[in-house]
């Protein structure tokens, strides 16, 4: 299932971007899929983890690239189906020169983390269960507040 893209337009104002093209979440595969900017497959990059000897296949959702078109953003959520376990829902972030997962941010347990937007230093998710917003501090990986 895709469920949204985002697009990297190009490098900003004094920088270089490394990559340039599309991201797409695919919920279903816990992955997402590199695009050039005609459509052309470039890759994947898995995003599923081994929790206590299991494969946990993150719903990944929301994808945003950081303004200096170097990493993506994308929220993950435990899955609906398969292995149950208890873990928060995560943050990942994503090289795109690399098209490898650089980190992952714990956020709030069953908060429905969606929807993602960044200015690179901050990031701010929709936390739909919740019905907040999470803050999450990119430097430091982890939830500086909570709005409400």
């Amino acid at each position: 299932m895709l469920i949204l893209a985002a697009c990297a337009p190009g490098p900003t104002e004094g920088a270089a971007a490394p990559w340039e093209g599309v991201v797409v979440a695919l919920q279903d595969d816990a992955a997402l899929a590199f695009l050039d900017p005609e459509g052309g497959l470039l890759g994947t990059v898995d995003l599923s983890e081994e929790i206590d000897g299991e494969r946990l296949p993150w719903m990944v959702h929301n994808v945003q690239v950081t303004p200096d078109g170097r990493t993506a953003l994308a929220t993950a959520m435990v899955p609906m189906k398969g292995p149950v376990v208890n873990a928060p829902d995560e943050l990942l972030i994503v090289d795109l020169e690399t098209r490898s997962l650089l980190r992952r941010c714990a956020l709030d347990y069953a908060a429905g983390a969606a929807h993602v937007v960044t200015d690179g230093e901050t990031a701010w998710i929709t936390a739909y269960d919740q019905d907040r917003v999470l803050v999450v501090d990119l430097a430091e990986c982890e939830v500086s507040a909570r709005w409400p």
